[in-house]
């Protein structure tokens, strides 16, 4: 009899030993679980919050690179001007000279005239 009780005390004891074990199993579980669920949330909130910093940034890249090609385009507007400029100067230079010359002969002719 004494037997019997004491296997049925001890069978008792491991019941509740048992279910003490699996409760802390599931709390474990559960509270690794919800861990878990809100690192992959602050991990997916993270991944949103840097795409749309690169995007951002895409944007602000894409409207220097408009800002440059114009400055660009710009530039040579300038330059063309420079040559064309440069081309009148000259033109008007030779214009000058052979006014110059002109005037010399006629000042050279009208003393040979008198």
């Amino acid at each position: 009899h004494d037997c019997k009780k004491q296997l049925e005390l001890e069978t008792q004891q491991m019941s509740v030993t048992l279910s003490e074990i699996e409760k802390k199993s599931e709390d474990k579980f559960r509270t690794m679980h919800e861990t878990f669920a809100a690192s992959v949330h602050e991990k997916e909130d993270f991944i949103a919050k840097l795409q749309t910093e690169i995007e951002q940034k895409q944007d602000s890249i894409d409207t220097l690179r408009a800002a440059t090609d114009e400055k660009e385009h710009l530039l040579d507007k300038v330059k063309e001007l420079e040559e064309s400029s440069q081309e009148r100067e000259s033109d008007l230079q030779t214009t000058v000279d052979k006014l110059r010359s002109e005037l010399h002969d006629c000042k050279n002719q009208l003393e040979l005239e008198t």
